[in-house]
C-alpha cells in the first residue's frame, strides 16, 4: 500500500471513529433531554435524577473531547496527504480531495461548533493553504476544498 493510501485511509478511520463517538454523544443528549423532561414534570426532584443528570453531562463531554482528537487526527492525515500531493505534481487523481471533503462535509453536516482546531493544525492549514497557491499542483478542487476547510474551522 502506497503512502497515500496508507494517509488516505488512515484519515477515514479516525473520521469513522469520529463518527461513532457522535452516535454516542446525540445517544447521550436524548438521554439527558429525557431526564431534564422528567425532572420538570416529576414531582419528587430526587438526588437520583440530579446524579444521573450531572453523570450524563460528564459523559457527554468526554465523548466530545475524545470525538475532537478524532476529528484533528482525520486532519492530521488528510494535510500529510494534501502536503505528499503537493510534492508529486503528477497526480492524476486527488484523493486529498476526497479525505478533505469527508472531513468537511461531516463537520458541516453534524453542525459541530465546539470544535477547536489544535494551534499546530490551523498553521499546518493555513501553510498548505499558502502552498497549494504556488504550487504546479492544478487541481482547483483541493485548492477550494481546503479553503471551505478554513471556512468551516473559522481560520481566516
Amino acid at each position: 500500500m502506497s503512502t497515500g493510501n496508507m494517509l488516505y485511509q488512515s484519515s477515514s478511520n479516525e473520521l469513522m471513529l469520529a463518527r461513532n463517538y457522535q452516535s454516542q454523544i446525540s445517544q447521550k443528549e436524548l438521554e439527558l433531554k429525557l431526564l431534564n423532561i422528567n425532572k420538570r414534570y416529576s414531582s419528587n426532584n430526587s438526588y437520583h435524577n440530579e446524579f444521573q443528570i450531572q453523570s450524563l453531562q460528564s459523559q457527554i463531554r468526554d465523548l466530545k473531547y475524545n470525538r475532537n482528537i478524532y476529528i484533528s487526527n482525520a486532519i492530521r492525515y488528510a494535510l500529510e496527504l494534501v502536503k505528499l500531493e503537493i510534492n508529486n505534481s503528477s497526480v492524476l487523481y486527488s484523493t486529498a480531495y476526497f479525505a478533505i471533503n469527508s472531513i468537511t462535509s461531516y463537520l458541516k453536516i453534524h453542525k459541530i461548533s465546539d470544535f477547536v482546531l489544535p494551534i499546530y493544525l490551523k498553521i499546518e492549514l493555513l501553510q498548505i493553504s499558502i502552498s497549494l497557491n504556488y504550487s504546479k499542483l492544478s487541481d482547483a478542487t483541493l485548492k477550494t476544498e481546503i479553503q471551505e476547510l478554513k471556512n468551516v474551522c473559522n481560520i481566516g
